[in-house]
């Protein structure tokens, strides 16, 4: 599974909140594999990809899931678990 967490490059304090709660979901998930990356919002790619206008936003294998808030780790945990 792989988990994107997408804001600006250099990250807001949204952005930092939200990537350590999306890794500290993932390390409680042991059934699974959870790979997370961090995109820069402002990159073409990611444009391309997601047209994000609001961050910090949180991509499950390539679908947008979270976006313009700061989840909680067991919020972003039911994702993950959801999306197994």
């Amino acid at each position: 599974m792989i988990v994107e967490v997408i804001g600006p490059n250099p990250p807001c304090p949204n952005c930092k909140k939200t990537e350590m709660n999306v890794r500290e979901a993932a390390r409680r998930i042991q059934d699974i594999e959870v790979k997370v990356e961090k995109l820069d919002v402002m990159a073409s790619e990611t444009m391309n990809k997601y047209g994000i206008v609001r961050t910090p936003a949180v991509a499950i294998n390539g679908s947008i899931k979270l976006m313009g808030r700061v989840p909680d780790v067991d919020q972003v945990e039911k994702l993950l678990r959801k999306a197994l």
